[in-house]
């Protein structure tokens, strides 16, 4: 399967939400006056270098008060497919929602990593958002925008996959996709390591939610084999249909972002993944060690 060719553009490190899981160092905020231009000189590489969709992420990209401005540009310069990375807070006002659309928003990808509201406040450091959410969601699919959810997968969460997308099946329209994706031990997630299952614990769990979306013909995607995204060598199924869960090409992923840099095991290199595979994070050797990858 051919994969999607997407530039991927981080604003400010801002949020509204504290996820107890996040990768990323709080600390890192950043936000200055010539963020339009760093941000739309950006967009130009994306258009020179002939890519067809623009991801905005963030922290919260609906906190910048700009981005219906940098979206806007994104599909006046000719990107016909333009994201964003969401916990849809926001989106609970529909106003909002409308000036996203009129914008030229085409989808959004919804971080909703608990379909059970005290695991989502938990999880998330919130209180009373779980309803907001829920109606942002509904407002974003009211309004013919894609949507696809994300699921960081945690030690609270893992066993429940199944129950996770029933619940997307049972309360919204039909997705897009759903990214089923292992939480990355760096950032805030490494001060709570609580929270990191071990991969061949979840493996199980996260087969039965991806064939419940297959009987949906709903798409199950990762950002990428290996940690972040899901080790493909412990999951049962053919090498092929396997590939397909993989959202993005490894060229694309920046590792700079993280905190934590990934290896490899010794058998890594007779695995039939290892192309397409970034290997596993330093951190979660630490915890756990290898011996789970050697097949």
């Amino acid at each position: 399967m051919k994969k999607e060719k997407m530039y991927f553009i981080r604003l400010p490190l801002v949020c509204n939400f504290n996820c107890l899981f996040c990768f990323i160092d709080k600390k890192a905020n950043h936000y200055s006056d010539s963020l339009v231009g760093n941000i739309s000189k950006q967009i130009d590489d994306a258009v020179r270098e002939k890519y067809n969709k623009i991801t905005f992420s963030g922290g919260e990209p609906t906190l910048i008060k700009e981005l219906c401005v940098l979206i806007d540009y994104a599909r006046k310069k000719g990107i016909k497919k333009i994201e964003i990375q969401t916990n849809a807070l926001r989106c609970s006002y529909k106003n909002y929602v409308n000036e996203l659309k009129n914008a030229g928003l085409t989808s959004v990808l919804i971080g909703f990593h608990s379909h059970k509201e005290e695991k989502f406040n938990y999880l998330t450091r919130t209180k009373d958002y779980f309803p907001k959410v829920l109606e942002g969601i509904q407002n974003l699919f009211e309004r013919k925008i894609d949507v696809s959810f994300n699921h960081t997968i945690t030690s609270l969460t893992y066993q429940n996959l199944r129950e996770y997308v029933e619940f997307l099946f049972k309360n919204f329209p039909k997705p897009k996709s759903v990214f089923l994706t292992f939480v990355y031990p760096c950032g805030q997630c490494w001060e709570h390591k609580k929270l990191i299952p071990k991969v061949s614990q979840v493996a199980p769990y996260y087969l039965e939610a991806w064939k419940r979306c297959q009987q949906e013909e709903v798409k199950v995607l990762m950002p990428h084999c290996g940690i972040p995204g899901f080790p493909l060598c412990l999951l049962e199924g053919k090498p092929a249909e396997l590939k397909d869960l993989i959202s993005s090409d490894r060229k694309n992923i920046r590792t700079e972002e993280f905190e934590c840099i990934n290896i490899k095991a010794k058998s890594c290199q007779k695995c039939v993944y290892n192309e397409v595979c970034v290997g596993i994070a330093v951190n979660y050797k630490k915890l756990y060690g290898l011996k789970e990858f050697e097949l």
